[in-house]
């Protein structure tokens, strides 16, 4: 049984379908991500498989200038390999808040409203509620804070 409000008239669909839509979206923006992750990855590879292991780059020889082409052609590769991935983790996270967003109503106690839902999760007591202010020896009664005269 869902806590959310049903859908009303002027809303197409509920706060969970709103909710798992969301969730999905964000978990195709992480799918293509990681696939751009993957591409510039086999990108650098494919540079990188051209050049010897340990191959210093030769000054002065005719191959220097792409060479050094290529090393620049690599980090930037990776650096961009790595942004992506962190882009998926950020996606993946976001989805995860959605979904958790979307069940929050779930852990509510049961209460007659929704401000008697807050009190509760803040422990607050009922006379607090209602603005009675508590001394040193405990609540004093009938002293509501737009009542008190100092």
């Amino acid at each position: 049984m869902s806590r959310w409000p049903a859908k009303s008239d002027d809303e197409e669909t509920t706060p969970e379908e709103r909710a798992a839509q969301r969730a999905d979206r964000f978990s195709t923006y992480q799918g293509k991500r990681a696939a751009d992750a993957e591409q510039a990855r086999k990108s650098v590879s494919a540079i990188a498989d051209g050049i010897p292991l340990g191959q210093p780059i030769l000054v002065g020889h005719h191959s220097e200038r792409h060479a050094r082409r290529d090393a620049e052609k690599i980090e930037n590769g990776l650096r961009r390999a790595v942004r992506l991935w962190e882009t998926v983790g950020y996606w993946q996270q976001r989805a995860a808040g959605a979904i958790a967003h979307a069940r929050i109503p779930d852990r509510l106690p049961q209460a007659n409203g929704p401000a008697q839902a807050v009190l509760d999760l803040l422990g607050v007591a009922p006379g607090m509620a209602l603005g009675v202010v508590a001394n040193k020896d405990g609540l004093a009664e009938g002293d509501a804070v737009g009542d008190r005269r100092d």
